[in-house]
């Protein structure tokens, strides 16, 4: 984009250089046109002999007014051209601020999927030690109800260990 804007500022450094050289052409073209209309009046000074130069004269004199007119033309073109590159020059302008405001909004949505994808892992890590939290839970309540089922289990033995004493005490009795 910079790239643009350095060339068009070129092309109108070009463009005044140009200018300046019609105004140099147009300079000249004024001088022919004198020095056809001195030719002119010197060669009716001249009378009959002058008459030839006379029409020589004219004929410069109608180049110099036709290389006048194109160099108005010229510089006609030449200020439309300053219009257009002033234009061109305020939309590459325009176009580099929306492209900056673009790269802009564009590194906002990065920095907010990033946020995202961190809170995200976040999450994840989360629901990881939730999962964690619950084998460890179901390990302990597993474990408890082995250790319950084995209490039963003694408890059972010792109840009957113990009927099997009462019945032995009733042969014993003191």
């Amino acid at each position: 984009m910079n790239d643009m804007i350095i060339s068009m500022d070129k092309i109108n450094k070009s463009s005044l250089v140009i200018a300046e050289v019609l105004q140099t052409v147009d300079n000249i073209a004024n001088q022919t046109n004198l020095l056809a209309l001195n030719a002119a009046i010197e060669s009716a000074r001249a009378g009959e002999a002058g008459k030839g130069f006379a029409v020589v004269a004219g004929e410069i004199r109608e180049l110099a007014n036709r290389s006048s007119e194109t160099v108005k033309e010229i510089e006609e073109i030449i200020k439309q051209s300053f219009l257009y590159i002033e234009e061109g020059q305020k939309m590459a302008v325009e176009t580099e601020n929306s492209l900056k405001d673009i790269v802009e909004s564009v590194d906002l949505t990065a920095d907010f999927f990033t946020e995202l994808v961190e809170s995200t892992k976040k999450q994840q890590s989360s629901v990881n030690q939730l999962l964690e939290g619950t084998s460890q839970i179901s390990a302990v309540v597993q474990n408890n109800a082995a250790t319950s089922q084995e209490s039963a289990s003694i408890s059972e033995q010792l109840e009957a260990e113990a009927e099997h004493l009462k019945q032995l005490l009733k042969y014993f009795k003191i």
